[in-house]
């Protein structure tokens, strides 16, 4: 997204990526801590969602790569999703849509409901010009902890089955396939 194309830019980018993820999980841990500790689920999602993404992409911002600005809100104009016939909502309609989605989390008693919710919607929403599937699958992960289960790790050897059911679910609106990954996911992680 923000890089040029040598080997360096390449290795440089990956250095970043990783020390964002490192920064985003441990934010994570830190709305886990704080959801065991009685405080209020929905705000901490609300709240989680901005800062696990913010956190995500501050490296390349101390780096001098993007500015701060560009992770400021939500992103501003349309957005296409490579190799997928799904469209994400326009950019007036993104606020309303991160607070249906918000709102529906919070009316759900499962966690396993919440956490595909969480994990679906946000990708399906695009609310960031970048780091909106890493976001969905922090979020998931997130609602995974908190309701009692195990962090779930999409591994490189299922990523074509794991986009396969994404597409199915918002291209041909038949999210079945997405359930039926995430649940064969989690049992092969319990094998």
């Amino acid at each position: 997204m923000f890089y040029g194309s040598d080997w360096r830019d390449h290795e440089a980018k990956g250095t970043l990526a990783v020390r964002g993820y490192y920064d985003v999980f441990n934010k994570v841990l830190e709305s886990i801590t704080e959801a065991h500790s009685k405080e209020d689920l929905n705000l901490l999602i609300d709240v989680g969602i901005t800062q696990w993404y913010v956190s995500l992409f501050k490296p390349c911002v101390s780096a001098g790569v993007i500015n701060e600005s560009d992770l400021a809100g939500f992103r501003k104009g349309p957005i296409y999703i490579r190799k997928s016939r799904h469209v994400p909502p326009a950019s007036e309609q993104l606020a309303d849509c991160i607070s249906a989605l918000k709102d529906c989390m919070a009316k759900e008693s499962s966690f396993p409901v919440k956490a595909i919710l969480g994990h679906f919607f946000p990708g399906y929403i695009h609310p960031y010009i970048d780091g909106n599937g890493r976001t969905s699958r922090f979020l998931m992960n997130f609602m995974f902890i908190v309701g009692g289960f195990k962090w779930l790790v999409i591994k490189q050897e299922t990523r074509g089955r794991y986009l396969d059911a994404l597409e199915s679910a918002s291209g041909d609106e038949d999210i079945i396939p997405f359930i039926e990954f995430i649940l064969t996911t989690m049992r092969n992680e319990n094998d």
